[in-house]
């Protein structure tokens, strides 16, 4: 695209682009559907006036997104239109997932306005404080209560958001240490360990455990595709680890508490009752499992979840598990979206989940060796692993703002580094294969 955006209209962009995300997670308050179709009209705006006659130059990376993308909504809507039994049924569907196709504004707005590295360097700081901010005001107004982020919409998804943005400013301190920006490392060291902190208050232990199997399997491999873990000085290390003990002081009583939890539920269930938090989760996954092999091909759609929840407690009425399975009609997904999807779309619906995961994960895989796109790729890479590992414990897709942030933080990466240019790439062989290359 060669004719450029004034810096105003840019700067408007990337504060809608901002609030977006911000008001995703932070609904109960302002409203995300005000901040996107505002954002969605802005597009418009753009593109029939500043760009008129303007050719969008999306790359085979960004096609591909928007193809996985459009896929899923595809038969998320078709797996209700075959299943739906009555009109109001389907009308009340369509009201919340027609949210969802905000994302081609997005797609757009990302390539108007080139966003690029710097500009996601910014987003992230900005994002960070943010959050940052209002939860001080939610612990100054309400007090330091038993779930940290009562003010976002949804503990658990924004529990995600704050894991997805740990990984971001985590991620970027390596790369700033390993370009020499020592202020900028720190800079994001500490909001990690700030984040990191939030994450554990939330008390969301599904996202406790997808961050440490994340950073488990990429900090390492991230320290050494940079050369960094033989360069770390004793001091920075031990800078490092007395921030984590400082972490793990400060939120002790919490992680202990939530631990005792999972420990407490998992022994009722050996003991044969399931009406505990992990107890509800197994069961739930044996009525998803029992439901996708009664209809594996098209599923049952989602309209139908309710009735045959119902249908299930209504057969288990009279027996010693009917507390249980009445516990479970007041949730609105299985908790795993793996099953969920099973169950609500068929094999199709399945297919169409994991190419959400397996084509970025290959378009990631292949920007690694470049700077600075590699670092945006690691992040990429962690992103996936992180909402995999979450999802096999919250059918986070089941809410409008769940799905659409799964949209938006994969466009927001994708798009990101099809708009930043390489300054060269990083070679992992020796001297002379550098030479030759």
């Amino acid at each position: 695209m060669e004719q450029g955006l004034p810096k105003r209209v840019e700067l408007v962009g990337f504060l809608l682009i901002f609030l977006a995300f911000l008001t995703l997670f932070f609904n109960e308050l302002f409203g995300f559907e005000g901040v996107f179709a505002l954002l969605l009209a802005y597009t418009v705006f753009i593109k029939y006036t500043y760009l008129r006659g303007v050719k969008t130059p999306f790359t085979k990376a960004d096609k591909s997104l928007v193809f996985v993308i459009g896929f899923y909504i595809f038969i998320l809507y078709l797996s209700n239109f075959i299943n739906f039994s009555n009109a109001k049924e389907l009308e009340s569907f369509a009201s919340k997932y027609t949210k969802v196709f905000y994302f081609i504004a997005f797609v757009y707005l990302f390539k108007f306005i080139k966003f690029d590295f710097s500009s996601f360097e910014l987003f992230i700081k900005a994002i960070s404080y943010s959050i940052v901010l209002v939860l001080i005001g939610e612990v100054y107004v309400n007090g330091l209560g038993s779930h940290l982020g009562g003010e976002f919409s949804n503990k658990g998804t924004g529990a995600w958001f704050f894991s997805s943005v740990l990984i971001s400013t985590l991620f970027l301190a390596v790369f700033s240490y390993k370009n020499h920006k020592k202020s900028e490392a720190t800079h994001y060291a500490l909001l990690s360990i700030i984040l990191l902190l939030i994450i554990i208050f939330t008390s969301t232990r599904s996202i406790w455990l997808s961050i440490f199997v994340t950073l488990a399997v990429m900090l390492p491999i991230l320290l050494g595709f940079y050369g960094i873990g033989k360069t770390l000085s004793k001091k920075l290390i031990f800078l490092m680890a007395f921030g984590l003990v400082v972490v793990f002081s400060l939120a002790f009583n919490k992680l202990e508490t939530r631990f005792g939890q999972a420990v407490s539920d998992i022994q009722q269930i050996k003991d044969g009752n399931f009406y505990t938090s992990l107890g509800l989760r197994v069961v739930m996954y044996g009525m998803a499992v029992d439901g996708f092999v009664a209809k594996p091909l098209t599923g049952i759609g989602e309209v139908n979840y309710k009735r045959a929840v119902d249908k299930v407690y209504q057969s288990s009425i009279g027996s010693i598990d009917e507390l249980v399975y009445k516990e479970i009609t007041s949730f609105k997904h299985v908790h795993n979206q793996v099953l969920m999807d099973a169950w609500m779309k068929g094999v199709i619906g399945v297919i169409s989940l994991l190419l959400m995961f397996v084509i970025p994960f290959i378009l990631f895989f292949r920007r690694i060796g470049r700077c600075p796109q590699g670092i945006l790729a690691f992040m990429g890479i962690a992103y996936l692993i992180n909402s995999f590992v979450f999802l096999q414990f919250g059918a986070a897709f089941s809410y409008s703002h769940g799905l659409i942030f799964f949209f938006l933080w994969l466009i927001l990466l994708i798009f990101t580094i099809s708009n930043t240019k390489n300054h060269a790439p990083i070679f992992l062989g020796s001297k002379k294969d550098k030479e030759e290359a």
